[in-house]
């Protein structure tokens, strides 16, 4: 797991900064398929989404061509706040 992910999935908005600073890979898939955006986005955490999208994620990076992180925050966890985020930074399903 990467040091990005790590920060992500603790919430540490400090340690995330420091990982795009160091040069982290925002659209690297871990053993699981999951971007740190995606595991943000799957834990409701609009903090993180928006600092990595920021960052430049990109939100229509998807594992499989059946899913995207807008599918996922809108229709998987009824993220509707993330979903309307995702759409500002041109998400698409």
């Amino acid at each position: 797991m990467s040091q990005l992910t790590e920060a992500t999935l603790r919430s540490d908005y400090d340690a995330m900064k420091a990982a795009i600073a160091d040069g982290a890979k925002l659209n690297e898939f871990d053993d699981l398929k999951m971007t740190a955006l995606l595991w943000a986005i799957m834990r409701g955490d609009i903090d993180a989404v928006r600092l990595l999208l920021d960052a430049g994620a990109d939100p229509n990076v998807r594992a499989n061509a059946d899913d995207s992180p807008l599918w996922s925050a809108e229709d998987d966890w009824g993220f509707l706040e993330i979903a309307a985020l995702l759409r500002s930074y041109g998400a698409t399903k």
